[in-house]
């Protein structure tokens, strides 16, 4: 989850207004840091799962994870 907080820091601080924290815009910092992820390309190699459809559908099940995990105050 260290590498989902790391986008939301990011997303927050340099991509969206800081009232705003929408979970695209984690996506789109979060997508990146993936790409270059190796235990998730070995992982994707393993179980056949090549397709650019899984790291997105990973990277949204993490955001949802992480946004539950925030405080009240913090949650939009």
């Amino acid at each position: 989850m260290e590498i989902t907080g790391n986008a939301y820091n990011v997303a927050r601080d340099h991509v969206c207004a800081a009232n705003h924290r929408a979970k695209d815009d984690v996506l789109k910092v979060l997508l990146p840091m993936l790409e270059t992820n190796e235990t998730l390309r070995k992982h994707q190699e393993q179980h056949k799962a090549r397709f650019k459809h899984y790291r997105e559908a990973y990277a949204e099940y993490m955001i949802d994870i992480y946004f539950k995990s925030l405080p009240p105050e913090e949650e939009q």
